[in-house]
């Protein structure tokens, strides 16, 4: 029996799996006793692929119902981390705005004018571009036409 099969075994073994039978190619077969379908995991002995024995640990612990929570892409997240990144940038835009008007008051030189109308020339086009990406259309969306519109058009016609 090759390493990986032995970790495989050991982890079904602290998961709380029974072994019932061998099949008739020589493969241990097991089963979690809390499992209503009573899934069959059968281990080949000579699993030489770490990923094989990782996708079979995987199964194993889903069946035994302590899989580890996978976080996936939450849409209300993307959201609101989005609406925190363009009010970051309207709180830029007005820290600069509120600066300029306190260079105007104190008749500030020319450069030091310049260089903050440059700054919020930046923070408004910064601005702009969320704006333009919060209205853009979602990409893909109708135009995929898939593979039977390629083969209708590939080659001569009858």
């Amino acid at each position: 029996m090759k390493r990986y099969s032995k970790n495989v075994i050991k982890t079904l073994a602290s998961l709380g799996f029974d072994h019932i039978w061998t099949n008739a190619d020589g493969y241990p077969c097991y089963v979690h006793p809390d499992d209503p379908d009573q899934t069959e995991l059968s281990i080949s002995p000579s699993i030489s692929n770490e990923a094989t024995a990782r996708n079979l640990v995987r199964r194993a612990q889903k069946i035994a119902r302590v899989a580890p929570v996978v976080e996936k892409r939450k849409a209300g997240q993307v959201k609101e981390r989005q609406q925190a990144e363009r009010d970051r940038a309207r709180q830029r835009l007005e820290y600069v705005r509120a600066k300029q008007h306190r260079l105007i008051e104190q008749d500030a030189d020319a450069a030091e004018r310049a260089r903050v109308e440059a700054l919020i020339e930046v923070r408004e086009r910064e601005l702009a571009e969320y704006e333009r990406l919060m209205k853009q259309p979602a990409q893909g969306g109708n135009t995929h036409r898939g593979t039977g519109h390629a083969r209708h058009y590939v080659g001569a016609r009858p």
